[in-house]
């Protein structure tokens, strides 16, 4: 038997609500790296409703604050997007809006909200009470949208009242956002732990050393590196 679409809306909003501690963090970071590069709340805020793509947000609005040309920018920002045509291809599967819906969900459609989307598959082929798919994935998108467009302007403001206060190097605020990003891996992936280690020390370091966006290129590349060396090492 299918819930209703209220039901579902509302079991898409509690199973994503594990995930919007992790989702805020980013965002305050997100706000807080752009008001730290001079961008205006305008900016920063608008990018958070409009194109709703944290990880791709981040490499936009870094490149922007590095006066990286506008073409670099985009190309940046559509490779780092590029697993939401894998997304995309497993949820057209799965939900069943069509037209304007189908775009509607297509811009909800962010990491959280396809895991929360496709687990919710799972214990449908599970059980005999079954969810709406279509509404678990707004409900999820929905909430981590909420959550994340707050947080955004909060971490923007929290910039404006501790700058003040303290300096902190531009770039670190960008080390520190990958720092963010490694943390949840270093504890979901205990194997990968010496890797996480050792990528974070190298990008504090380089937070307080370079001064330009090759700091993302030197962090992902030393990564792979690293990943390369312990693997091989490991077999």
């Amino acid at each position: 038997m299918y819930q209703s679409n209220k039901i579902s809306f509302f079991e898409g909003f509690k199973k994503s609500l594990p995930l919007v501690f992790s989702a805020s963090f980013f965002g305050i970071i997100f706000g807080y790296t752009g008001a730290n590069g001079q961008l205006p709340l305008s900016i920063i805020s608008s990018s958070s409703f409009i194109i709703f793509a944290g990880a791709a947000q981040f490499i936009s609005i870094i490149l922007i604050i590095a006066k990286e040309e506008m073409l670099a920018i985009i190309v940046a920002a559509l490779l780092i997007n590029l697993r939401h045509l894998l997304y995309g291809a497993v949820i057209h599967d799965l939900t069943k809006f069509k037209g304007i819906k189908k775009l509607i969900a297509a811009y909800f459609l962010t990491d959280e909200a396809f895991l929360v989307t496709t687990l919710t598959e799972k214990q449908n082929q599970q059980s005999d009470l079954k969810f709406n798919l279509d509404y678990i994935l707004l409900g999820s998108g929905i909430t981590l949208w909420v959550f994340w467009n707050i947080t955004t302007i909060l971490g923007y403001l929290l910039y404006n009242v501790t700058s003040n206060l303290f300096f902190i190097p531009d770039n670190f605020v960008i080390s520190a956002s990958f720092i963010g990003y490694l943390v949840n891996h270093y504890i979901k992936y205990k194997q990968d732990r010496l890797i996480i280690i050792l990528t974070s020390i190298m990008a504090l370091i380089l937070g307080f050393t370079l001064n330009t966006s090759s700091i993302l290129i030197i962090i992902m590349f030393s990564g792979a590196i690293f990943a390369i060396v312990f693997q091989k090492g490991g077999n």
